[in-house]
């Protein structure tokens, strides 16, 4: 609450001022210098996965941070949100102000990341990163590109993810989380969303040393349930990007 705060302060009416990192940003956006240029040059490189989480954090805080499939269909549609953006930040302060307050919050954490990864190196010490395989279906990843994930054409879940039932539970395990839609009808591979996997995994890997696929099992196959199963026994086995995603990476 006092390092990012949920909102504004004084937006909402409260009397208590904007959280510490809030008043940060709005220190940094009123002067000129080198900090200001390497907070532009951090923008620049990021690129479009930067754009994609400040707008979903800065459209989630408009709707009280509840889940984006609730949000206004204007904004819960990533297209008919891009095809308006310029438009709809030129016309509220507010809300452009909130899109750079949260890639400032990422490019505080980026710099605070590479001195731990400085220090490390000079103590001759290696770091470890992990991804997990699935993401959750409340992020920018899903809201940003619903054509990689099973949804239907309201952007809810056809299927999420877990593992079948075994030696450790009878009833598998329902983890939740949006499947990838990795083939079409066709047969197709979804190239796109390999490129997009393939695009996380360096980005990461400019940040660790080594990186630890979680759940890679799944890149050969994955169980898939019907999405409000109540345990995961009602599932079937789904095709992995295989080998073609190994050769991507």
């Amino acid at each position: 609450r006092h390092k990012v705060g949920a909102d504004w302060g004084e937006a909402s009416g409260r009397e208590e001022p904007p959280a510490i990192l809030r008043r940060a940003y709005r220190n940094l956006a009123v002067g000129h210098g080198p900090r200001q240029e390497a907070f532009r040059t951090f923008i620049r490189r990021a690129g479009g996965w930067l754009r994609d989480y400040a707008d979903f954090m800065a459209i989630k805080e408009l709707h009280g941070h509840v889940p984006w499939d609730r949000w206004q269909p204007q904004y819960r549609d990533v297209a008919a949100w891009r095809a308006r953006r310029e438009e709809a930040l030129a016309r509220s302060a507010a809300l452009a102000e909130t899109v750079a307050f949260y890639e400032y919050t990422q490019f505080v954490f980026a710099e605070q990341w590479q001195a731990v990864r400085d220090h490390a190196a000079r103590l001759g010490r290696r770091i470890v990163g992990d991804i997990p395989w699935y993401v959750g279906y409340d992020s920018a990843d899903v809201w940003a590109h619903p054509e990689f994930f099973d949804l239907d054409a309201e952007g809810r879940p056809l299927h999420v993810a877990g593992v079948p039932p075994d030696y450790f539970s009878a009833t598998g395990q329902l983890w939740g989380n949006p499947v990838y839609r990795w083939w079409d009808a066709s047969g197709a591979l979804n190239e796109p969303a390999l490129a997009w996997w393939a695009d996380a995994i360096a980005h990461l890997l400019t940040t660790v040393d080594l990186l630890r696929v979680d759940h890679f099992r799944a890149i050969d196959s994955y169980w898939k349930i019907p999405f409000g199963s109540p345990t995961a026994q009602r599932g079937e086995w789904g095709r992995g990007p295989g080998r073609r995603l190994l050769e991507a990476l």
